[in-house]
């Protein structure tokens, strides 16, 4: 249950997970990397469209589904690059909170709002693909651009979209006009 977790805990954990996985963040995290060095298989799949993604993880066998893995995360295969990359960094907050001997099995739908554990894996996600140091320090660079220079910069460098560049902003109270 993430409701009881403190903010900088979530992003002391994602933090936690690039470092354990040898992931240098400064110019954005492959996350599909990241979930296969976990031993994820990650592709896309013809979804329903109120569906954004999904999560199978079964420690106690050796094949989920005839796949040749038992952790599977499947994205919808009509959402965009940088959704797509947000919806597997949100899959990987599920496994990340998870405990060690969980099955686990989670949807996502494309709906934001759910619940609260379900913003908390958003902001994991967030913090995953946008770690703090590296998202301050890549605004800095860009503030004196112009406000479109700088969104577009940041999902760039991080390969989000406009919103969530914009949102990262304002979770760490990044002002773009000082």
């Amino acid at each position: 249950m993430l409701t009881k977790m403190e903010k900088h805990e979530i992003e002391a954990r994602a933090q936690e997970l690039l470092e354990t996985n040898g992931i240098n963040p400064e110019n954005g995290v492959d996350v599909v990397q990241l979930a296969r060095k976990l031993d994820f298989m990650v592709g896309s799949v013809a979804m329903d469209d109120s569906e954004d993604g999904f999560i199978l993880y079964d420690p106690r066998v050796e094949k989920i589904e005839g796949m040749e893995s038992n952790k599977i995360i499947g994205v919808n295969s009509n959402r965009n690059y940088e959704d797509k990359r947000f919806i597997i960094a949100h899959e990987l907050a599920h496994y990340a909170f998870r405990s060690d001997d969980d099955t686990l099995i989670a949807a996502r739908e494309h709906k934001r709002g759910r619940n609260e554990d379900e913003n908390w894996y958003d902001y994991f996600a967030a913090c995953l693909l946008m770690p703090s140091k590296e998202f301050k320090k890549r605004f800095a660079e860009l503030k004196n651009n112009g406000i479109k220079e700088l969104i577009d910069g940041l999902k760039d460098t991080f390969g989000v979209s406009d919103e969530s560049a914009y949102r990262r902003m304002l979770e760490l109270n990044l002002n773009p006009n000082y």
